[in-house]
C-alpha cells in the first residue's frame, strides 16, 4: 500500500470511530461510549498491525497520522458547534487514542523483521529456486536454478 492510500485509509478510519458511535450507543463522542471505543481501537489496532507487517512501519505511521486527522477533522466538519468548541482540546485527547495501535505497529513490524531475518538464514525455508552452490571448505554462496 502506498502511503498517499495509507493516509487516506487512516482518515476513514479516523472518521469512521466518530460515525459508528451513534449505531452502538446513545452518546455522541468516541470518547464517552465504550462500545464505539473498543470497536474502534480493534480496529485501528488490527489495521495498523497488518499495514505494519504488509508495508512496513513508515505506512503504518502514515495510517496512524491519517487516523489522527480523521479523528479530528470529522467534528470539525461535520459536529456540532459543540464539537468545534472542544476541537483544540480533541486535537491532544485523540493523540491518546492511537497508542494501543501505535503498539500493534510496532509488534506487526517487529515480527515482521524478525520472520524475514529467520527466512533468509535458516536454508531450508528459502524459496525453491535457490540452490547452494557451496563445496567442502567453501564460502556459501547461492545461484538461482
Amino acid at each position: 500500500m502506498t502511503i498517499a492510500l495509507a493516509f487516506i485509509f487512516g482518515i476513514i478510519l479516523g472518521a469512521g470511530n466518530w460515525a459508528i458511535v451513534p449505531l452502538v450507543s446513545d452518546r455522541i463522542e468516541p470518547f464517552d461510549s465504550e462500545p464505539a471505543f473498543y470497536i474502534g481501537q480493534c480496529v485501528l489496532c488490527l489495521s495498523a498491525l497488518a499495514l505494519a507487517w504488509r508495508s512496513g512501519f513508515l505506512s503504518c505511521l502514515t495510517l496512524l497520522f491519517g487516523a489522527w486527522a480523521g479523528l479530528n477533522l470529522y467534528p470539525l466538519l461535520l459536529g456540532t458547534p459543540e464539537h468545534r468548541a472542544w476541537f483544540l482540546l480533541g486535537m491532544f485527547t485523540s493523540v491518546l487514542l492511537l497508542i494501543y495501535p501505535l503498539v500493534c505497529g510496532i509488534m506487526g513490524w517487529l515480527v515482521r523483521r524478525l520472520l524475514t531475518r529467520y527466512k533468509l538464514h535458516n536454508p531450508q525455508t528459502r524459496a525453491a529456486g535457490v540452490q547452494s552452490t557451496k563445496a567442502p571448505g567453501e564460502r556459501q554462496t547461492h545461484r538461482l536454478g
